[in-house]
Protein backbone atom coordinates (compact mmCIF):
# COMPACT_ATOMS: atom_id res chain seq x y z
CA UNK A 1 0.00 0.00 0.00
CA UNK A 2 1.29 3.43 -0.91
CA UNK A 3 -0.10 6.88 -0.31
CA UNK A 4 0.74 9.15 -3.20
CA UNK A 5 0.43 12.91 -3.31
CA UNK A 6 0.33 14.98 -6.46
CA UNK A 7 -0.94 18.32 -7.68
CA UNK A 8 -4.13 16.53 -8.72
CA UNK A 9 -4.83 15.11 -5.25
CA UNK A 10 -4.00 12.28 -2.90
CA UNK A 11 -4.18 8.63 -3.88
CA UNK A 12 -4.05 5.31 -2.07
CA UNK A 13 -2.59 2.50 -4.15
CA UNK A 14 -2.93 -1.12 -3.03
CA UNK A 15 -0.10 -3.62 -3.28
CA UNK A 16 -0.31 -6.38 -5.87
CA UNK A 17 -0.12 -8.95 -3.08
CA UNK A 18 -3.24 -7.71 -1.28
CA UNK A 19 -5.16 -7.43 -4.56
CA UNK A 20 -4.25 -11.05 -5.37
CA UNK A 21 -5.49 -12.18 -1.94
CA UNK A 22 -8.71 -10.22 -2.41
CA UNK A 23 -9.36 -12.04 -5.67
CA UNK A 24 -8.16 -15.47 -4.50
CA UNK A 25 -10.26 -15.34 -1.32
CA UNK A 26 -13.30 -14.07 -3.23
CA UNK A 27 -13.66 -10.91 -1.14
CA UNK A 28 -16.66 -9.14 -2.65
CA UNK A 29 -17.77 -5.53 -2.59
CA UNK A 30 -20.65 -6.69 -0.36
CA UNK A 31 -18.23 -8.18 2.18
CA UNK A 32 -16.20 -4.97 2.22
CA UNK A 33 -19.38 -2.90 2.58
CA UNK A 34 -20.47 -5.03 5.56
CA UNK A 35 -17.08 -4.61 7.26
CA UNK A 36 -17.16 -0.88 6.50
CA UNK A 37 -20.60 -0.54 8.13
CA UNK A 38 -19.37 -2.45 11.18
CA UNK A 39 -16.38 -0.10 11.32
CA UNK A 40 -18.57 3.00 11.05
CA UNK A 41 -20.97 1.74 13.72
CA UNK A 42 -18.17 0.63 16.03
CA UNK A 43 -16.14 2.72 18.38
CA UNK A 44 -12.44 3.37 18.65
CA UNK A 45 -9.47 4.63 16.67
CA UNK A 46 -10.26 2.53 13.61
CA UNK A 47 -13.10 4.92 12.76
CA UNK A 48 -10.35 7.37 11.76
CA UNK A 49 -7.51 5.19 10.52
CA UNK A 50 -4.02 6.54 9.98
CA UNK A 51 -1.39 5.38 7.51
CA UNK A 52 0.11 3.26 10.31
CA UNK A 53 -3.28 1.61 10.90
CA UNK A 54 -3.49 0.76 7.20
CA UNK A 55 0.01 -0.73 7.21
CA UNK A 56 -0.85 -2.97 10.17
CA UNK A 57 -4.15 -3.98 8.54
CA UNK A 58 -2.35 -4.78 5.29
CA UNK A 59 0.21 -6.95 7.11
CA UNK A 60 -2.61 -8.81 8.84
CA UNK A 61 -4.48 -9.25 5.54
CA UNK A 62 -1.36 -10.70 3.94
CA UNK A 63 -0.85 -13.22 6.74
CA UNK A 64 -4.43 -14.31 7.39
CA UNK A 65 -6.25 -17.43 6.32
CA UNK A 66 -9.10 -17.53 3.83
CA UNK A 67 -11.73 -17.77 6.58
CA UNK A 68 -10.62 -14.45 8.13
CA UNK A 69 -12.26 -11.06 7.62
CA UNK A 70 -8.84 -9.39 7.58
CA UNK A 71 -8.76 -8.70 3.82
CA UNK A 72 -12.24 -7.13 3.87
CA UNK A 73 -11.26 -5.21 7.02
CA UNK A 74 -8.21 -3.81 5.24
CA UNK A 75 -10.29 -2.54 2.31
CA UNK A 76 -12.92 -1.11 4.67
CA UNK A 77 -10.23 0.76 6.58
CA UNK A 78 -8.81 2.05 3.29
CA UNK A 79 -12.22 3.39 2.29
CA UNK A 80 -12.57 5.14 5.64
CA UNK A 81 -9.05 6.58 5.34
CA UNK A 82 -9.76 7.90 1.84
CA UNK A 83 -13.01 9.53 2.96
CA UNK A 84 -11.28 11.13 5.93
CA UNK A 85 -8.37 12.56 3.94
CA UNK A 86 -10.03 13.18 0.59
CA UNK A 87 -7.89 10.58 -1.17
CA UNK A 88 -8.83 8.49 -4.18
CA UNK A 89 -8.49 4.71 -3.83
CA UNK A 90 -6.77 3.06 -6.79
CA UNK A 91 -6.98 -0.62 -7.83
CA UNK A 92 -9.91 -1.49 -5.59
Amino acid sequence: MRILQSDNGNYLEHSVEVMVRKERFGVTREAIDARYMALELGKGATKKPTADTLERAEAKALSCGEDSDSVADYFALCRSFCEQFGAIELDS
